[in-house]
């Protein structure tokens, strides 16, 4: 089983966390080392709020390094990661989250014994808060939490096609569909960037077409997009700026229209000397 056509499309709703803050997410001269090799060397990018940046590059060339660096799960041997004047490279994984950061994974991290309701509305409490005898007591403010937690959470799954799953354990969900939880609750945190980590693997071409609406729809609401995928025409299609990365390092960045005209790319990845276009 896999997601279904959206019911409903996606809220355009507006990042919470610095909303009102034009300052991009900035990488600058990024390295991390393991052991003698250097995963990710000297990298540097900047990702605007608004904008679809896509990450290509072959499998080991460090793209999921990168997002590891910046959610902090993974320290900095040199360079610096921020936001404006706030520097995320210093703080621990979570104070970066509430910085305004939400990501995917390779693979979906879910609560395997939750259904997929029960793994998206705890994203929305997060920024919708009670105190705990509020919830416990049902008091009326822990009632209207609740009731709004659920409500997100549930507009945001039946906007996804997920309406039929809603109450599956995601033990028993496919993994293209645990995929569409995990993407459900990185909208419910509404934050101002999002880092997607191959959202596209596995998924049918229904859920890739919305997958690429979905990630659309964040940068029309000013929401900063960070795309790893190995589908380069989706990401060429949808994408105002890409980074390639080869072992480590930058090969090309630029507009998908530059990387379309450049031979850098196709003659590494493909073994030809001549522009993509040229060669689809």
């Amino acid at each position: 089983m896999t997601a279904g056509k959206p019911g409903a499309t996606l809220p355009a709703w507006p990042p919470v966390v610095g909303a009102d803050s034009p300052d991009p997410l900035v990488v600058e001269n990024a390295k991390r080392a393991f052991g003698g090799v250097t995963a990710v060397d000297n990298v540097s990018l900047t990702l605007m709020r608004g904008q679809i940046h896509g990450l290509i590059g072959s499998n080991g060339s460090g793209k999921t390094t990168l997002l590891n660096l910046i959610s902090r799960f993974y320290t900095l041997d040199e360079g610096q990661i921020a936001i404006g004047s706030n520097r995320l490279d210093n703080q621990p994984a979570h104070a970066v989250a509430r910085s305004g950061i939400a990501r995917t994974f390779q693979s979906p991290k879910l609560m395997l014994r939750e259904t997929a309701l029960e793994n998206v509305i705890p994203a929305v409490e997060l920024r919708v808060r009670c105190t705990g005898p509020e919830s416990i007591l049902r008091l009326p403010r822990g009632i209207r939490v609740n009731r709004q937690a659920r409500d997100e959470a549930l507009e945001i799954l039946e906007a996804l096609g997920l309406h039929h799953v809603l109450l599956q354990q995601a033990a028993a969900l496919p993994h293209g569909t645990r995929r569409m939880v995990e993407l459900a609750r990185a909208i419910a945190l509404r934050p101002s960037f999002v880092l997607l980590d191959e959202p596209a693997a596995g998924l049918s071409p229904v859920e890739l077409d919305l997958v690429t609406e979905v990630c659309q729809n964040l940068a029309r609401s000013g929401v900063g997009v960070l795309l790893i995928e190995h589908n380069v025409p989706m990401v060429l299609s949808i994408a105002d700026t890409v980074t390639c990365l080869h072992q480590g390092r930058i090969l090309f960045q630029g507009t998908p229209a530059e990387m379309r005209a450049d031979t850098t790319v196709a003659s590494v990845f493909l073994g030809i000397d001549e522009p993509l276009e040229a060669s689809s």
